[in-house]
């Protein structure tokens, strides 16, 4: 679609290629884009960007071809820097009924930048923002006076009090829409008209569309970070890149040796990047990068790694899952495992919490035997080897234990006598005294006859 390049030392001729150059989609907006330039090149620039440095050019004049009006372009725009796009008269009410400026309405599209400045300019469309600002690199256009009443807040009280503001993107992708050069850019100009008209810098007078009493929409939803951009819109200290604060955690209570489980942990986005896939990972700590005694080797990064989060579309303010599989290891008694985990950018920098601990009792997968009973006294005795043995109650024919006890057996000194009365109890009771003393007497007379 560009044309020829126009010789170098005629800007002028460069209109249709800058027009081009904007993105836009139809040929008017394209048209007022390039007029806007070539308008900023006639009278000079001297502003501020985003990130507190100087832009300055000097004036220069410039050859404008026919029927263009240059001068009508930036010079439009009641915002230092925005861009002028009128939206249709038809989209848009003169005046604002006596009433003044008290509140800034935060929108999103739902669409493309472009594609809502070629839908305020249809006449059809019934709407209109005062601003409209790309998420890329922060743009401002603007398509209503300050002074006119926007129909952007669906409510006509609201519509002739407020300055609406709207933001490219979609409420339900906001880590891709909600970049931090937009809320940068859009903060700037909230500040600017809160300094105008005297709107104090509090959450009763900016407000997002959802906000608005009788409101149907949702936007900015959810994932628009209020707490960072009124910081912005107060000049705060910018937040960090990276930072997260604990939401959840969720793991079993125990386990078994050899056991797989899923665990998950949630963080909320408070830092000014998008957590990336490819980078922002969940990792051991206490002490950091240690080998995890929960690792899963079919589902971790590596032994100190456990995960990416879940989706990469975890912008600013919203909250991200950290799901993974914890292996229980192998114990021999029943022991309580605990981990400690932590966020970091892979590279960069650890960030948010990093004591988000996990405490599971692990069992072993087979239980130990058990141990054998203790004794309790009701066993046999061994048997004697001194030549006695212990009162032991004969048994009885009739099942019934004798009440008496037996007569304690003599104690003999001589070998003779020990064999005759040692032995297993369970042979039963030794013979009474009356029936082995005749072969004692006997025997002692049988010695001394020998001797004689």
């Amino acid at each position: 679609r560009h044309a020829a390049v126009p010789p170098a030392g005629d800007p002028g001729a460069w209109l249709d290629t800058v027009g081009d150059y904007s993105g836009l989609d139809d040929a008017e907006s394209r048209r007022s884009y390039a007029e806007d330039v070539l308008g900023w090149l006639e009278d000079g620039v001297r502003t501020l960007a985003a990130d507190g440095r100087v832009i300055a050019l000097a004036p220069r004049a410039v050859a404008l071809p026919e029927g263009v009006g240059g001068r009508r372009a930036y010079s439009g725009a009641e915002y230092p820097g925005a861009r002028w796009v009128a939206a249709s008269s038809t989209n848009y009410t003169s005046g604002r009924g006596g009433n003044s400026v008290r509140y800034i309405v935060i929108h999103t599209m739902q669409g493309s930048y472009a594609g809502s400045i070629s839908w305020f300019q249809n006449p059809a469309a019934d709407a209109s923002a005062h601003y409209n600002i790309r998420s890329s690199d922060g743009e401002i256009t603007q398509m209503v006076r300050e002074a006119d009443t926007g129909w952007h807040a669906g409510n006509w009280s609201y519509n002739q009090q407020s300055i609406g503001i709207e933001h490219e993107g979609y409420v339900s992708d906001p880590g891709r829409w909600y970049t931090d050069t937009m809320y940068r850019s859009s903060a700037a100009l909230t500040r600017h008209l809160c300094d105008k008209y005297g709107i104090p810098i509090d959450r009763s007078h900016i407000i997002g569309h959802v906000e608005v009493p009788g409101a149907t929409h949702t936007d900015p939803g959810s994932g628009w970070d209020w707490d960072r951009y009124m910081a912005l819109v107060r000049g705060e200290p910018p937040r960090p890149d990276y930072d997260a604060e604990l939401v959840g955690v969720d793991h079993p209570a125990e386990m078994v040796s050899g056991e797989r489980a899923v665990a998950w942990v949630e963080m909320r986005n408070t830092g000014a990047r998008t957590w990336d896939l490819s980078g922002t990972w969940l990792g051991t700590t206490g002490p950091r990068d240690h080998a995890s005694p929960l690792y899963d080797a079919e589902n971790w990064l590596n032994t100190h790694r456990a995960t990416a989060p879940d989706h990469s579309t975890y912008g600013t303010g919203a909250v991200g899952r950290f799901s993974f599989m914890i292996a229980a290891p192998e114990v021999t008694e029943e022991t309580v495992v605990t981990d400690t985990f932590g966020l970091v950018q892979e590279g960069v920098t650890w960030f948010g919490p990093e004591d988000v601990t996990f405490s599971i009792t692990i069992r072993p997968a087979t239980p130990p035997e058990e141990p054998p009973p203790a004794d309790d006294g009701a066993a046999d005795p061994p048997d004697a080897d001194d030549g006695t043995s212990g009162d032991i109650t004969p048994p009885v024919e009739d099942g019934e234990a004798s009440a008496e006890p037996l007569p304690a057996e003599p104690t003999l000194d001589r070998p003779e006598a020990a064999m005759l009365t040692g032995g297993c109890s369970a042979g039963g009771p030794a013979a009474p005294a009356a029936s082995w003393l005749p072969w004692l007497l006997a025997l002692v007379g049988f010695s001394r006859w020998r001797r004689t």
